[in-house]
């Protein structure tokens, strides 16, 4: 999820200041918060099911579960991110040549 998200972000992050956690206003917008949501929020909801519709065990299996299929499917899933970064490239380019 973290590599999807980074297909679509175009905004340069600059990792040698000693700003605040999230950094300059820049660097931190709606489309980045919308991006860091799932991978917030996926992992809580799978956990949930299993608690709530089974037991608390379940809901830790449903989260093992749920990294063992993406383990399991990572070659496919790396290969659709690939054609994705290869697709955007160019807009995340131009998108850094602007800011310069």
């Amino acid at each position: 999820m973290v590599l999807l998200a980074g297909a679509y972000t175009r905004t340069p992050i600059d990792l040698t200041s000693s700003k605040k956690a999230f950094g300059d206003k820049q660097s931190f917008n709606l489309k980045t918060m919308l991006l860091s949501l799932p991978k917030l929020v996926l992992p809580l909801i799978i956990y949930g099911l299993g608690h709530y519709l089974i037991s608390p065990t379940a809901g830790y299996i449903f989260v093992a579960l749920a990294g063992v299929i993406g383990f399991a499917f990572k070659g496919y899933v790396f290969k659709k991110i690939e054609q994705i970064y290869k697709k955007e490239k160019y807009k995340t380019i131009l998108a850094y040549k602007q800011v310069s």
